[in-house]
């Protein structure tokens, strides 16, 4: 659950990999930040299944997209544009799954906070 104990795994999964495939193993290594971020944040165990990809955000835009194809005049000079996607993405949110976890979210982020104040407090 640490981010030590992380880093340690992925590192064998990679030379482990390495061995298997070359393209895999570089495949790897261009998501080692993004992989190992839940873990150095400290996110709940919970939550890290919803956040590991970028799938939640992906759904939030992909039903408005469909219906965005309606409209048949933008009116640049307008905020119709923000207009339209903030009530497709109200629509959409009806649609929203709710994230494993999501009891422990407020306990997160105020951890995730202390740690960056205690961040700049250091710097």
């Amino acid at each position: 659950n640490e981010y030590s104990d992380a880093k340690e795994e992925y590192l064998g999964f990679e030379t482990w990999l390495s061995r298997i495939s070359y393209s895999a193993s570089n495949s790897l290594k261009e998501a080692e930040y993004d992989l190992l971020t839940i873990h150095k944040i400290r996110m709940p165990v919970e939550m890290r299944k919803t956040f590991l990809t970028t799938n939640t955000i992906e759904s939030g835009f992909s039903g408005p997209k469909s219906l965005m194809k309606r409209v048949k005049k933008w009116n640049l000079g307008t905020d119709m544009i923000s207009r339209w996607v903030s009530v497709n993405l109200l629509y959409q949110e009806k649609r929203f799954r709710k994230i494993n976890g999501v009891n422990k979210i407020n306990i997160f982020l105020a951890d995730f906070l202390e740690q960056q104040l205690d961040k700049k407090v250091a710097a």
